[in-house]
């Protein structure tokens, strides 16, 4: 049998509803890694459904062996990011030589992409704010997960200084570190430059540059590199352990001078001299 309220009851039972719906909010802030550590390690691992998986590693000193790890803190980030991300008002001095990852957004091979990330203050002292963030490029680009020496996700580390403006504070393939050791105040930076970004395409890009990174003047500075030669003697097979390491260090520095807009030469100890 149904029952039929009358209009007074019916009118209250819509208003209980309405009160009790869930209210719709904007996108919830995301995690805030804070400055407590002295180095901070983040890698997400993506798979081809979209889901994946991340870790952060947070030491409290220099000394500090085991670090506390943290897990499932990347979460999508809000829509003004990933504009802010590709918006060519953002200051950018790695677009060129990740030429490729701009043309994917351009021709919106990126649309359906996940882009996820976490808040991480570079400088404590500083009104701006920034944020890493992640996303599978590979698994966006080909359409599925391949497993490859290369790394499938790709890394930005985004700033919004205390005017709104936005600035690439570093973008990078895979690992990212920051050590708290500051240079003007910022936290220097540990990233890796794979050749595949600089020669997109070529059957002859393998291995990779370590580089560390210093703050001054505004932008981030490579002040070490470190190059690899990981995969190499497959694809360089015609030419010597020192030749291949050469030629890897070659085409890194020639990337890193495209990112700072000058040339460079590496001493025996990794240091870079400009």
């Amino acid at each position: 049998m149904i029952k039929i309220y009358p209009f007074s009851r019916l009118f209250a039972l819509i208003a209980l509803l309405l009160l009790s719906a869930p209210a719709v909010t904007s996108a919830s802030p995301l995690y805030d890694l804070g400055s407590n550590w002295y180095k901070m390690s983040a890698s997400v691992s993506f798979r081809s459904n979209n889901s994946y998986r991340d870790r952060v590693s947070l030491y409290a000193s220099k000394q500090t062996v085991s670090g506390q790890t943290l897990r499932d803190v990347f979460k999508p980030i809000p829509a003004y990011l990933k504009t802010a991300l590709f918006s060519d008002q953002t200051v950018n001095p790695f677009r060129e030589v990740f030429s490729d990852v701009q043309l994917a957004h351009q021709q919106g091979q990126l649309n359906n992409c996940p882009f996820v990330g976490v808040e991480l203050p570079l400088n404590k002292d500083s009104q701006s704010r920034e944020w890493l963030i992640s996303a599978p490029l590979k698994i966006c680009l080909t359409g599925g997960y391949q497993r490859s020496r290369e790394p499938g996700s790709h890394v930005w580390l985004l700033q919004q200084n205390a005017q709104g403006r936005y600035q690439m504070m570093m973008e990078s393939a895979g690992l990212i570190q920051v050590i708290d050791e500051p240079a003007s105040g910022y936290k220097q930076l540990r990233t890796r430059l794979y050749p595949f970004h600089l020669n997109p395409g070529s059957q002859q890009a393998c291995g990779y540059g370590s580089i560390s990174w210093s703050y001054r003047n505004g932008r981030y500075w490579p002040t070490q590199l470190f190059p690899k030669i990981n995969g190499c003697e497959r694809v360089l097979s015609n030419l010597s352990e020192a030749q291949r390491f050469q030629q890897v260090e070659r085409g890194l520095l020639l990337g890193l001078g495209q990112i700072i807009g000058r040339g460079m030469k590496r001493l025996d100890n990794g240091r870079l001299v400009y």
